[in-house]
């Protein structure tokens, strides 16, 4: 995918500025800003090459650029195996680190909230030994740990792992999967209660289990 944008800056020195590309699951991502000069700032991101290599080492992908004064034209080249999503943002450097301090705080009241489910449960179940407290906590811990994909965090954790990132948010929506239908069943009582739902809900875990292992081969 090919998109094009045009500036037309009116200012009278050059802005230094970012391009946000909010969303870490972009296989390939190529930035080039053609300046009114005819000069050209390239760069190059995306979750199949090393964390090293992006221009700005965040969990998302930032591109640093020289806005010059007059029309300088955008283009950039997408390539990915997933869902096409380009949240862009294109700011000075005063307003990202400005968006940055609520961003922190919106993404600490997230994980805060999930991590206080987590631990209330884990609670739950070593007082009352409960066996759908188990799967209850097995879930919560995959929807974290997607979550912590989605974001970009687990590459940030692990920036030498190239098929951490690209391969983790499959096998984590799988597993996530599987959890949720076999909490469902402790849930529920399915095997006691209802065992013809019972049988569709083994062979939905059953699915789920072949292809997380096909995703893992």
């Amino acid at each position: 995918w090919w998109f094009k944008v045009n500036f037309d800056s009116r200012l009278n020195a050059p802005l230094s500025s970012y391009l946000e590309v909010n969303y870490s699951l972009i296989d390939r991502f190529q930035v080039y800003l053609r300046s009114p000069d005819g000069s050209l700032q390239e760069f190059l991101a995306g979750d199949t090459l090393a964390y090293d290599q992006r221009p700005i080492k965040v969990r998302n992908f930032w591109f640093p650029l020289e806005l010059a004064e007059g029309r300088s034209t955008l283009l950039l080249r997408v390539q990915t195996s997933s869902t096409l999503y380009l949240p862009m943002v294109f700011s000075s450097l005063q307003a990202s680190a400005e968006a940055q301090e609520f961003l922190a705080s919106l993404n600490g009241a997230y994980y805060g909230v999930l991590f206080a489910m987590f631990f209330y449960n884990l609670f739950l179940f070593f007082s009352l030994r409960e066996r759908v407290y188990f799967w209850y906590l097995l879930y919560s811990l995959s929807i974290i740990v997607m979550a912590f994909s989605i974001d970009g965090w687990l590459f940030n954790l692990y920036p030498d792992n190239i098929t951490l990132q690209y391969s983790s948010i499959y096998i984590l929506m799988i597993l996530s999967s599987l959890l949720s239908v076999q909490f469902s069943r402790h849930f529920l009582h399915t095997p006691d209660l209802f065992p013809k739902l019972d049988r569709g809900m083994r062979w939905a875990i059953a699915f789920n289990a072949i292809f997380l292992s096909a995703g893992r081969v």
